[in-house]
């Protein structure tokens, strides 16, 4: 007899989780319950019947989620929680809600092997609970918002995404260009996308002379821009998947990667040089860099990725074979 599977998640929105969530939900089979009110009272009572219900409970990100987990334990229900960051990035009171979660969940699922290695380093005392389901990817979906030809792509153009979030590890890769520019004399430039702050990075990046600090922009505008840049650096501290790095591939861009991308598990063809295996590291930026603008990598990687094994049908898959055996 199979087991009853209740997905609980946000599903509605533009956020990481969201985004993910819509496209589990979207290849979920019928029999899979999943929250339908939009309510946040009628949302919460339909929460908990559907815990008295379910063998299995989902939690897909975190969210106010303290009474239900309470209920499902009370219950004896499975437990699986998706996890798609850590909250001491998102803010103290998710932080207080992610310490207080991890104790009662059945079994941890990072959204990438990167991003699991160092939620192990983080909560080793919950290792043995975390298992890696890498996020699918709409492949077809991504290649139709993106249109291609009628854009001219200017090879000098260094594009970058996240602002000045300490995270993002953006300053040192504007720092490493503009050393470029000046030993090897030449005219990289580099767009950085993203909300300004005077409390992170973005004040020291805007000062850079390589640099424009674009700010924020629209998703679809985002993407042209990927058709128009040479080279897409994504150095993070943490990226626990960086849906950004399809969306640049797709658009045609070389890619440098910080080893915390969780993106890498989908791209299989990736190799040495394209990695930064140090966000601190200032000559190894500068040396992928600089290897990437001889020898550029997208149309090996883009021709080396395995749609079928990384696309979002095979992960709701996955996702289930999980379920069915905690």
């Amino acid at each position: 007899m199979r087991k009853r599977i209740f997905f609980s998640g946000q599903y509605r929105g533009e956020n990481g989780p969201a985004n993910v969530n819509k496209n589990i939900v979207a290849f979920l089979p019928g029999n899979i319950a999943r929250l339908k009110s939009r309510n946040r009272y009628l949302m919460r009572l339909e929460m908990i019947c559907k815990i008295c219900w379910c063998d299995v409970f989902i939690l897909s990100a975190i969210g106010h989620k303290q009474y239900e987990i309470k209920l499902a334990r009370l219950l004896k229900r499975k437990i699986i929680y998706i996890m798609h960051g850590f909250g001491v990035d998102d803010s103290p009171f998710f932080h207080k809600m992610e310490i207080r979660l991890l104790p009662h969940v059945d079994k941890i699922l990072c959204v990438s092997s990167p991003f699991c290695l160092l939620a192990q380093k983080r909560y080793p005392q919950y290792a043995d609970k975390m298992e890696v389901l890498t996020n699918g990817v709409a492949w077809e979906k991504i290649e139709g918002e993106i249109i291609k030809g009628g854009v001219k792509r200017d090879q000098n153009e260094v594009i970058l995404v996240g602002g000045g979030r300490e995270i993002k590890r953006n300053l040192i890769v504007c720092e490493a260009i503009e050393q470029i520019n000046r030993e090897r004399e030449m005219s990289l430039h580099v767009s950085v996308y993203g909300r300004y702050s005077e409390k992170d990075d973005s004040p020291r990046i805007k000062k850079i002379p390589c640099v424009t600090y674009c700010g924020l922009i629209s998703h679809n505008e985002l993407l042209k821009k990927y058709q128009m840049s040479r080279l897409f650096i994504q150095n993070s501290r943490i990226e626990p998947f960086g849906l950004a790095v399809v969306e640049a591939i797709i658009g045609g861009c070389d890619v440098l990667l910080s080893k915390n991308v969780g993106a890498i598990d989908v791209i299989s063809s990736i190799q040495p040089m394209d990695i930064i295996n140090d966000f601190e590291d200032i000559e190894d930026i500068k040396e992928k860099v600089c290897y990437i603008l001889d020898h550029p990598n997208n149309n090996r990687i883009i021709h080396g990725i395995d749609r079928e094994k990384t696309s979002l049908r095979k992960a709701a898959e996955r996702l289930l074979e999980i379920a069915e055996r905690v």
